[in-house]
């Protein structure tokens, strides 16, 4: 807001700004930074006091939805304050109507019949599966893809860096595509990166539509533009390791599985 109004100092009551979500589901992300860091970036930041917080007062996916998931909200809240009934090593026992026997019977749960419904792109976009690691998400979306019986095409990235290929290729880093990206035609993908402020932005989900060597056709399943072919063309995309390194390659992920955070 001060590089867009040109000002050094603070602004206090000269636009609205809204900061959404809370800091107990996901704290800021400060590299190589201590727990006294993350409060400093969050609670303890010089502009909280400036900030007037507002609380939802009714959760309304809840409110709508009622039976057994009413207990839910308060159950979040206790987690979160620290006062929910934990296990010995620190782990959390849920509902047994919230949970399910296994990683397997959830992601049948979640895309019955995957093969038969994944060109429905109304069916596909009501769902995605949330985990809180990377490696957890990327297990999920090779599963699903692999689902898919069209062939399927890998794109190897070009990447830029100080250190041999092989070390390279193995990285997995947060914001930045895999090396090997297999697609196949009819999988949803979110985009990690800004190609269009109006239709094209971080977090959208698309569909593949065609897959070409440089390019890739694509269509957009939710919000304004909903339905509209795009095309998403291979980036540089740079990182923020200690060392120099750039990766050439298509700015989007899998999303049958998302992050907690991303989501």
């Amino acid at each position: 807001l001060k590089d867009i109004l040109n000002e050094n100092r603070v602004l206090k009551g000269e636009g609205i700004t809204f900061l959404t979500g809370g800091f107990r589901q996901t704290l800021p992300v400060i590299p190589k930074g201590t727990r006294a860091d993350e409060l400093k970036a969050s609670i303890k930041a010089y502009l909280w006091k400036h900030v007037q917080k507002l609380h939802l007062q009714t959760n309304m996916r809840v409110h709508v939805k009622k039976g057994k998931h009413a207990g839910i909200p308060k159950h979040l809240l206790r987690i979160g304050d620290g006062t929910f009934a934990t296990e010995k090593d620190g782990s959390i026992n849920l509902p047994k109507h919230v949970t399910d026997s296994s990683k397997e019977a959830l992601e049948s749960v979640v895309f019955p019949n995957l093969a038969a419904n994944y060109e429905n792109t109304n069916w596909l976009i009501e769902r995605a599966i949330l985990a809180p690691k990377n490696d957890a998400v990327d297990d999920i979306n090779e599963k699903k893809s692999n689902v898919f019986k069209n062939v399927g095409t890998v794109f190897n990235t070009d990447d830029v860096v100080q250190y041999p290929v092989e070390f390279l290729n193995i990285l997995h880093l947060p914001g930045v595509p895999p090396h090997n990206l297999s697609l196949k035609i009819g999988c949803p993908v979110i985009l990690s990166r800004y190609l269009d402020p109006l239709k094209l932005c971080y977090g959208t989900r698309l569909v593949i539509k065609k897959l070409h060597p440089y390019v890739l056709e694509a269509s957009i399943l939710s919000g304004t533009f909903k339905g509209e072919d795009v095309f998403i063309p291979r980036i540089i995309i740079p990182s923020d390791l200690p060392f120099r390194f750039k990766r050439l390659q298509f700015p989007i992920r899998l999303s049958f599985a998302m992050s907690i955070n991303k989501a």
